[in-house]
């Protein structure tokens, strides 16, 4: 886990509780994410509300698969099924049985990984991105000189 919060002493002794301290790492605020995301298999948000979250964004982009609840803007990044999927409400055993999906299936995760790369450089990158601006702008330019 990445990042401090409100919710880290609340985590920890759950993570206690469950014994997991052996599979589970509190990794603090970073100030290089890289090395965080190259040691991930899978990516899991569980928000309740977002925007476009730049970890999902970062995460895809290092080929890592994202499992996450499907709100806000995160149906705009992942399309379920294809690079990562997305879980209706906030249920723990839907977004656990999707882990583990990931975990037993090479080949799909493999694939994800893959369409989550592709997804991030055809259509996040910063090219992608100035390219739409451009485009955009040169509609509304048009839209001026009509009226």
């Amino acid at each position: 886990l990445a990042g401090e919060g409100p919710l880290r002493e609340q985590i920890e002794f759950s993570v206690k509780t469950f014994n997991l301290a052996e599979c589970f790492t509190f990794a603090g605020a970073l100030p290089d994410m890289e090395n965080f995301y190259l040691g991930l298999d899978l990516y899991i948000n569980t928000s309740l509300h977002e925007g476009i979250p730049m970890t999902i964004l970062e995460a895809m982009s290092y080929g890592v698969p994202v499992v996450a609840c499907d709100v806000g803007g995160i149906r705009e990044i992942i399309t379920d099924g294809v690079d990562g999927f997305l879980v209706q409400g906030r249920d723990p055993q839907a977004l656990a049985d999707k882990c583990l999906l990931l975990h037993r299936d090479k080949e799909l995760w493999k694939n994800m990984s893959m369409a989550a790369r592709r997804k991030i450089e055809d259509k996040f990158s910063d090219a992608y991105m100035a390219d739409q601006y451009l485009a955009l702008y040169r509609r509304l330019v048009r839209l001026q000189d009509i009226e």
